[in-house]
């Protein structure tokens, strides 16, 4: 029993650590994901040789709220953790001994299970399971809620956001380098009388505006790199060993 609320994912991760079996599953305890839809995850897990098995929804029975942060949630992952567009983050999953012993090793004070998840392995998939209507409680998930969680997420497992911060001024050094030549086209061969004041002095502002980003977004990328490198984002992750004598050539 936990003291206080530390969120969902914190949770998660205090009941992993506690954890010895050879798969483990992870589901809602309001009772709108269904234990016995554990067996077929299991039992794909185990055919199938998967790390990951994801449970998909056939029908969400969630408020809108919910539904949308989750969609939007999905989508975001995909562009900042690089998974698999088809792939559905859902609580409701099982997961092997090698995935649960790489998520519980994080040291964080902000940990993203799916984001543990994606960093350890890609042996991941997915089937359909049931989604009930909750039994007990109410979610506890709000607009600030879900906010929350996606910069929990993101800023804790991705420095894309750093690298956008830099191309976005790269984009606008450039456009204002073109515009000025434009500018400059325009008085010499085309339009002598018009003024440059104007003009000019916002092709400058955008320039700089734009220079400023690419510094902020490089510094960025040093601190971004720093970052992952505390928070224990490992090197590699080895399997297994597969050591061969020389008697096997």
């Amino acid at each position: 029993h936990l003291s206080k609320n530390f969120g969902e994912h914190n949770a998660v991760l205090a009941g992993l650590n506690f954890t010895t079996g050879d798969y483990v599953a992870v589901l809602d305890d309001d009772g709108q994901n269904p234990p016995e839809e554990v067996r077929k995850m299991y039992q794909l897990a185990v055919s199938g040789h998967w790390d990951v098995v994801y449970g998909k929804y056939l029908t969400v029975n969630q408020g809108i709220i919910r539904r949308c942060g989750s969609s939007l949630h999905n989508s975001i992952a995909t562009i900042m953790l690089g998974k698999s567009k088809d792939l559905y983050l859902s609580s409701f999953k099982v997961m092997s001994r090698f995935v649960v012993d790489e998520i519980t090793s994080y040291v964080g004070s902000f940990p993203y299970i799916d984001g543990l998840v994606l960093r350890s392995t890609r042996n991941i998939t997915q089937v359909t399971v049931e989604h009930h209507q909750r039994i007990v409680g109410k979610s506890n998930y709000t607009v600030r809620g879900l906010m929350s969680l996606w910069l929990n997420s993101f800023l804790n497992f991705s420095i894309i956001p750093l690298r956008l911060a830099a191309l976005i001024g790269t984009a606008m050094a450039g456009t204002s380098v073109i515009l000025l030549c434009l500018i400059i086209i325009d008085k010499l061969y085309i339009n002598p009388e018009v003024s440059l004041g104007i003009p000019t002095v916002l092709v400058t502002v955008v320039f700089f505006s734009g220079v400023q980003l690419l510094i902020l977004g490089t510094i960025g990328e040093y601190l971004g790199r720093v970052f992952l490198d505390q928070s224990g984002n490992p090197q590699y992750i080895v399997r297994y060993v597969n050591r061969k004598s020389p008697r096997d050539g």
